[in-house]
């Protein structure tokens, strides 16, 4: 979504020659950026479906929509057609929401036909919204999938700005919503859950796209936490300097990123590891318990332990602030998508060239690459590599 926020934030007719969007410019901007869309919320649809085949005991690759090409050709063609870009701005910025919404429906129908045809007994639901048009009025009610699984029916079907809910019900006290990629639960099954699992709200939303798909609301890092891990140190269960936990927890709290951990821990792991991102699934998701490495920090003050890491060659980290920069980064990919896609980049080959750890696999790239970042050198890393760091970042929303 980012390249497309930037489109419509920086494309304006002022800048084009003679006000005007000509096929040519049209052809060069639109299609690069709708093929993002596109992938980011198939990318996200893909690992909910995989799950949902394994629930329903279908161990089957989930089916990923197919790029509707004609409706970005006619895009393109709907821009360039018109005598001035700002006389269809405002509905071309609808028509890119629609599109993305247009990919989550695609994603809904093709595996809800998957599930119908496996012998379960999916539903669609539509809900109109308080005010909406006579036409999305008369569409309202809970359909039989196998009444509406033609493409054309008008269930599956939106106007421009249209804020209807569609729901797809697998038929195992799910729905989810066509559109958002909502999970919710019937009223009947509501003990039977802990968590609602919301998924591409951003193509939904159109251009703002959430700190955090993830729906759940995470414990989240707080002083207390801090007093416990304190208090352990004081009765002689830790040799880690106290100071160094109030260290963590400013750094973590000066970078916002406190929320972005369930737990806080000190465990005992490899001496040569600092901290670690621990990922425990939770449903759909993936909870991020923050571990401090008692093997590393006892009996050590914060000059010595930055003079250590500065010593490392496995990683581009230079201090303790960086390795808690990569944590939060991991903490990032386990909080915005789905288990499914979290294991999907775990198993990518890393980018050759950042470190050793970034060679491991995309999720230490990801995490070496923000720290990089940061510092402001993320540009010593080759074009090619960062296309594919690009990319992958754009799926868990690290840049």
């Amino acid at each position: 979504m980012g390249r497309i926020k930037a489109l419509h934030n920086n494309v304006s007719g002022d800048i084009l020659p003679d006000g005007k969007m000509y096929y040519n410019i049209a052809s060069r901007i639109l299609p690069p950026n709708l093929e993002e869309c596109h992938e980011m919320v198939a990318e996200i649809a893909e690992g909910i479906y995989g799950i949902l085949n394994e629930q329903a005991g279908l161990h089957i690759k989930a089916l990923r929509p197919d790029l509707n090409r004609d409706r970005i050709d006619g895009l393109v063609n709907y821009v360039s057609n018109a005598d001035q870009y700002e006389d269809v701005r405002k509905s071309t910025e609808q028509d890119v929401v629609n599109f993305s919404q247009s990919v989550a429906t695609d994603a809904v129908h093709k595996n809800a036909d998957f599930h119908y045809k496996a012998g379960l007994t999916p539903k669609i639901r539509r809900e109109a919204e308080s005010g909406c048009c006579k036409w999305c009025q008369s569409l309202e009610g809970t359909y039989d999938y196998g009444d509406v699984r033609n493409t054309g029916n008008d269930v599956w079907r939106r106007h421009r700005a249209c804020k209807c809910k569609v729901t797809y019900d697998p038929g195992t006290g799910r729905t989810q919503n066509a559109h958002s990629k909502t999970w919710s639960w019937k009223e009947e099954n509501k003990e039977k859950v802990a968590e609602r699992i919301g998924v591409a709200e951003d193509a939904m939303k159109g251009f703002n796209k959430p700190t955090s798909l993830n729906p759940k609301l995470n414990k989240a890092i707080s002083i207390e936490d801090i007093e416990i891990l304190k208090n352990s140190i004081r009765k002689g269960d830790s040799k880690i300097d106290g100071e160094i936990i109030d260290e963590i927890y400013n750094t973590l709290k000066s970078n916002e990123a406190l929320n972005k951990f369930d737990t806080i821990s000190i465990k005992k792991l490899d001496p040569k590891i600092v901290f670690n991102t621990n990922m425990e699934a939770s449903g759909l998701w993936y909870n991020a318990e923050l571990e401090i490495n008692e093997n590393f920090f006892a009996g050590k003050n914060l000059e010595l332990i930055n003079k250590i890491i500065k010593l490392a060659d496995n990683t581009v980290c230079e201090n303790m602030e960086d390795c808690l920069k990569h944590e939060i980064a991991h903490a990032n990919q386990a909080i915005s998508v789905p288990v499914a896609v979290v294991n999907r980049y775990n198993e990518t080959p890393g980018v050759k060239g950042i470190s050793k750890t970034a060679d491991r696999d995309m999720l230490e790239s990801l995490a070496e690459a923000s720290v990089l970042k940061e510092k402001g050198m993320y540009d010593t890393i080759p074009g090619e590599a960062r296309e594919r760091l690009d990319k992958a970042a754009k799926v868990f929303d690290l840049w």
